[in-house]
């Protein structure tokens, strides 16, 4: 079994939640157990295309937002 997981770090550009994201950084971690043995995934840095490779998939699960390609500063 694995399990990783990719997350990021993002904020609203109008400083107040709203159907703005940003995204200004993601990382990736996680374990793989294969049979008795459980081995953990240290974190990593991700690049922007993870992040837009993500992108259409939130902008289709949630039209009425605004989802920003790249990475952004804050």
């Amino acid at each position: 079994m694995a399990w990783i997981c990719q997350s990021y770090l993002c904020f609203t550009p109008n400083a107040v939640v709203g159907p703005h994201v940003r995204a200004v950084a993601g990382f990736e971690w996680g374990f793989v157990v294969k049979r008795d043995t459980v081995t953990v995934r240290r974190p990593s840095i991700l690049a922007e295309d993870a992040w837009n490779d993500r992108v259409p998939l939130l902008r289709n699960r949630y039209p009425e937002w605004t989802f920003d390609l790249g990475f952004r500063d804050v």
